[in-house]
């Protein structure tokens, strides 16, 4: 697997992250506590941004070959 593909793959799970986040964002399982809720909208922000935080450096990223 090339390099490209592989952050195209990145993209794709940033990209349903992003989703995600948008989709709960005002959002709470009535089935859940509260404390579930805010930790599941918590855990999904976290993976975000774990995957940002590795990848915003990557070369192909800064130039803008692959968009995050």
């Amino acid at each position: 697997m090339e390099k490209s593909e592989f952050l195209e793959g990145v993209k794709s799970v940033v990209d349903v992250l992003n989703n995600e986040i948008e989709f709960y964002k005002e959002k709470e399982n009535p089935s859940w506590s509260s404390q579930k809720n805010d930790g599941f909208h918590e855990g999904v922000k976290y993976c975000h941004d774990l995957i940002m935080s590795v990848y915003k450096d990557d070369e192909d990223v800064v130039s803008g070959k692959i968009s995050l």
